[in-house]
């Protein structure tokens, strides 16, 4: 998210950036100067101007087309996410059966596990007791 953040961020400087290259007003002040300098010849100060708008104009292609480079790049990102979103819930349900299933064998197996030995049998609340043929066994009284 701080990659899409920060590569947003920079999209909006750029497009900011070619508002103020492609302002009128900016232009406007561009000719104003070049002819009030009137050092060179009225062909030499057009030339100045014509180059200067020319550099502009490059300068502002160059941002405009990063933009929309970053732009696309955002868009891979965030399909790369929804991606791996979708692959997510596609498991998800697996992992609920697989749950389901652990549940219902600790269910079955952990009765026969607390009858295995006396300590565990009187960690689940049994008494271990012997049996009328000798053998002993877990037995949970009911009040």
């Amino acid at each position: 998210m701080d990659r899409l953040n920060k590569t947003a961020a920079e999209a909006r400087m750029a497009a900011f950036a070619a508002q103020t290259q492609t302002d009128p007003e900016h232009y406007g002040d561009l000719v104003g100067q070049a002819i009030n300098a009137r050092v060179h010849g009225p062909l030499e100060a057009m030339s100045q101007v014509a180059n200067s708008l020319g550099v502009q104009s490059r300068h502002t292609d160059a941002v405009l087309k990063k933009a929309e480079q970053d732009k696309w790049e955002v868009f891979k990102d965030i399909r790369e996410q929804e991606r791996e979103i979708e692959r997510f819930k596609t498991r998800l349900p697996w992992f609920g059966l697989g749950a389901v299933v652990l549940v219902f064998a600790l269910a079955v197996l952990l009765p026969r596990f607390s009858a295995i030995n006396s300590t565990t049998c009187a960690v689940f609340g049994g008494a271990w007791v012997q049996t009328t043929v000798g053998n002993f066994a877990c037995v949970h009284y009911q009040d």
